[in-house]
């Protein structure tokens, strides 16, 4: 019997974020013939998650308020890289997978640089702007194989670092999103949502991308319209305090409800009945994916990756970016049409099931681990 594959998997962070949740997904199923452990800089509450799968975890046992030098960053990789002795570094977002990829360059190792968003060019962590990025990854670009999450993710990609990449989509967990044939009464006991009111969904955190005053705004809209639709969003975040303070303004207390951090994700979208996404920008839009999986219709921004998750017309809506009175409307004509919402629901699952599950996302990533650890040349065209 061959010896395991030994992964080593660096990220930023251990919040529970999609991505983190990500990780967590696939050091569950692919257990037999592999080995893992994860490095983080920042820390987080899913580093617990992971060592109850059995996998190592390397960096601070709690979150750190600030990010370290890029020089500590390094220095705490390749520590982690000669310590673990990995096959294969899998380094996800910018730092997690340039960093990664020098030091594995430095050991002779093959690896992966995981790129779940479009570049960035100017944030607080990456201040060089367009060079730097495209020469961080064009430092590695020949030794590392560059997996990104959606095709268009991978054009801009292209576009900036003139590197090209496997695309391989995220996954998700069928088995825990899926449409329960009861009605619960959690949510709506604990917000005094009046039944048969509907209720539409956000999953995400309070950051600037997630464009919540353009949700609030567009839920201020439903509300002068109907009686009945209640918002719920559920994340936290630095603009948390500001939200509620906007959203009360609008008049919307009582009507738009934040829920903060909440862990029962899956159980929260089997009580909505349409889920709005208006994000400024994505990679691929996992709780979008997550929410289709439970047969909930989507009333989405039209940005990159979300708009290779959602069928316009069919699992949902796609709207162009801040055009909150088509926002509005596409909701309020799902509230009104259950049966509307029945079809583009079930359509909406089948769609997860056959493009974007997590056995699919196990197997491709199988796939390019194993000609990784054998140094076989990494092909678009067999993953």
């Amino acid at each position: 019997m061959s010896a395991p594959i030994r992964i080593l998997r660096i990220i930023n962070s251990l919040e529970p974020y999609g991505v983190e949740l990500g990780i967590v997904d696939m050091c569950r199923r692919l257990t037999e013939g592999y080995q893992w452990a994860v490095l983080s800089f920042m820390g987080g509450a899913v580093a617990d998650k992971l060592r109850e799968c059995g996998v190592e975890v390397f960096g601070p046992n709690e979150s750190r308020d600030n990010s370290p030098s890029m020089f500590a960053m390094f220095r705490e990789v390749r520590k982690a890289v000669d310590s673990w002795r990995p096959h294969i570094v899998h380094g996800h977002l910018d730092r997690g997978s340039i960093l990664g990829g020098w030091a594995a360059k430095l050991r002779g190792l093959p690896s992966i640089a995981h790129v779940h968003n479009r570049p960035h060019f100017a944030p607080p962590h990456f201040r060089y702007g367009k060079l730097a990025y495209r020469l961080g990854y064009r430092s590695i670009g020949r030794t590392a194989a560059v997996v990104t999450v959606s095709k268009g993710i991978a054009r801009e990609f292209r576009a900036c670092t003139g590197l090209s990449s496997v695309v391989i989509y995220n996954g998700i967990d069928l088995s825990r999103f899926v449409k329960w044939s009861g009605r619960h009464n959690g949510l709506r006991g604990e917000l005094s949502i009046p039944d048969g009111a509907i209720i539409v969904g956000a999953v995400g955190r309070l950051h600037y991308q997630k464009n919540y005053p353009c949700l609030l705004r567009v839920a201020s809209q439903v509300a002068e319209q109907t009686r009945n639709v209640h918002f719920v969003a559920a994340g936290d975040g630095t603009l948390k305090q500001e939200l509620e303070t906007y959203r009360d303004e609008l008049g919307l207390r009582g009507r738009f409800h934040f829920l903060g951090y909440r862990s029962d994700v899956p159980q929260l979208l089997q009580e909505t009945d349409i889920f709005a996404f208006t994000s400024c920008f994505e990679g691929f839009g996992r709780a979008v994916a997550e929410a289709m999986a439970t047969e909930c219709p989507v009333v989405a921004t039209d940005v990159v990756g979300v708009n290779e998750v959602v069928e316009p017309g069919q699992t949902g809506y796609l709207v162009p970016l801040d055009h909150e009175e088509e926002l509005a409307a596409r909701i309020i004509k799902l509230a009104r049409d259950p049966e509307l919402r029945r079809k583009m629901g079930q359509a909406g699952r089948k769609r997860v099931q056959e493009h974007f599950s997590l056995s699919s996302m196990a197997a491709k990533f199988a796939l390019l681990y194993a000609q990784l650890a054998s140094n076989n040349r990494v092909t678009s065209d067999r993953i």
